[in-house]
């Protein structure tokens, strides 16, 4: 927040702390301006709701020559001022004020154009600007998912010969978060349901992912025709290498 020196009038404090907190936008300027259209076209009911309290603010918390004694009296106030901008609702006087003065036009060609240069400048002056949307990276890792799952994961989409590969998951869990990370893996439950690596073959897995120091179920998987291709610290990968029947 802009600090505030005694030497300084109260009114470039305030200048400075709207643009500080507006930045780098310019909303809180278009909603005054668009106050002050809008308060002629609305009538009444739009002063009563939205110009006297603006007034009654001007004249109290924004007032330059009254903040400045709070600040001596109570100088953490300094730090917080600009929160009193809060206050008002620019986006509602944008939008509202706009809006009022858009339907006062009788032809729906003149309201059509004065919406439209609306629509194009919020595009054009949006902070941050539309085109920076084209350049937000996309998180490798959306879903939060087990790293190790994603080393594993990675390795086999890499080393598959095929881009539908059939993975057995020793572990259930990984299974279910491996096919939500890389939907173009189709699962086999072969290796956790009963029966076990017996279903391998009927199943056509390609890789099987068991949990490290597994010595009988490695030389199951080696008797039906896989080879131990990589390991994590946690886990072994195997890829089948028999062929026929």
């Amino acid at each position: 927040m802009t600090a505030y020196e005694t030497t300084e009038s109260g009114l470039s404090f305030l200048i400075k702390t709207i643009l500080g907190y507006q930045a780098p936008g310019y909303f809180l300027f278009f909603a005054a301006g668009l106050l002050v259209a809008a308060a002629i076209f609305g009538g009444k009911q739009f002063r009563i709701v939205f110009l006297w309290p603006f007034v009654i603010l001007c004249a109290t918390v924004f007032n330059p020559y009254l903040f400045p004694l709070l600040f001596e009296r109570w100088p953490e106030l300094i730090e917080e001022y600009y929160r009193f901008l809060w206050l008002i609702p620019a986006f509602l006087l944008i939008g509202g004020g706009f809006a009022l003065i858009a339907f006062k036009f009788r032809s729906k060609a003149a309201k059509f154009l004065l919406i439209l240069t609306f629509a194009a400048g919020i595009l054009l002056l949006a902070v941050p600007s539309l085109r920076s949307y084209r350049e937000i990276p996309l998180p490798a890792n959306s879903l939060k998912a087990d790293p190790e799952l994603i080393t594993l994961c990675d390795y086999i989409a890499g080393e598959s010969e095929t881009d539908t590969p059939v993975i057995a998951f020793e572990r259930e869990d990984f299974a279910k978060e491996a096919v939500a990370y890389n939907p173009s893996f189709r699962i086999s439950s072969a290796l956790y349901l009963p029966g076990g690596a017996g279903n391998l073959k009927n199943d056509g897995v390609n890789f099987c992912v068991i949990a490290k120091s597994r010595p009988a179920m490695e030389e199951k998987l080696q008797s039906l025709g896989y080879r131990a291709i990589a390991h994590t610290p946690e886990n072994m990968i195997f890829a089948q290498f028999f062929t026929g029947n």
